[in-house]
């Protein structure tokens, strides 16, 4: 029993040694686009699309080239806009902007300079403006009606393209799903949703 306790505390120790010693890590920025919409309790409502801007840093830590964990840092602006009866009867955009933290799980394949990656994982925001914004360039502030966290799911593909040692160009496409009423108004809900096409580039330290 004892030797077979030590065979498999050997074999941990050598597995979780070639495990981690193949961990690298990536800083990055990536800025792109996101078509941002809204899920609402309010059939009459029709919403459009507001194409927001995206913007800032990530941490990739790859523990081989099958499995990664990515940490960002991002600027999103969010929202959509809508018409009447929804927001008082005006017409104009609804403005949601956060900073948010993404912790996405990357499940990858490739070979030689290419990789693709399935990205999945929590993405959390705090509030920095919410408002709407008439048609005629009037903005009035929502802040003391919306909460000041969000919360989503968000899942992605990502293609990859190492242009040589330690410097990596990457695009993604991501779905991005609300899951808290950001609304504090009980006669709305507003669940921000979103698709952001993604450009970026990764240095390997």
């Amino acid at each position: 029993m004892k030797h077979c306790s030590k065979t498999i505390f050997i074999l941990l120790f050598l597995f979780t040694g070639v495990l981690f010693s193949k961990i690298s890590v990536n800083l990055g920025i990536q800025t792109g686009v996101n078509m941002a919409n809204a899920t609402v309790d309010n059939e009459s409502v029709e919403l459009e699309n507001r194409k927001g801007f995206i913007m800032g840093g990530i941490m990739e830590i790859e523990f081989n080239r099958f499995f990664a964990i990515q940490n960002e840092l991002m600027y999103v602006q969010k929202g959509a806009k809508i018409s009447p009866p929804f927001s008082g009867l005006f017409v104009g955009t609804r403005i949601y902007d956060y900073i948010t933290f993404p912790i996405l799980l990357k499940a990858g394949f490739g070979f030689s300079k290419f990789k693709m990656n399935l990205n999945l994982g929590p993405d959390f925001g705090v509030r920095l403006k919410a408002g709407l914004k008439t048609e005629d360039g009037t903005f009035y502030d929502y802040s003391d009606r919306t909460n000041l966290i969000d919360f989503a799911l968000d899942l992605g593909l990502e293609l990859s393209y190492r242009i040589k040692p330690g410097i990596i160009l990457f695009s993604g496409l991501r779905v991005s799903g609300g899951v808290i009423d950001v609304d504090n108004d009980p006669s709305n809900v507003w669940l921000s949703n979103g698709v952001l096409l993604i450009l970026g580039t990764k240095f390997t330290l």
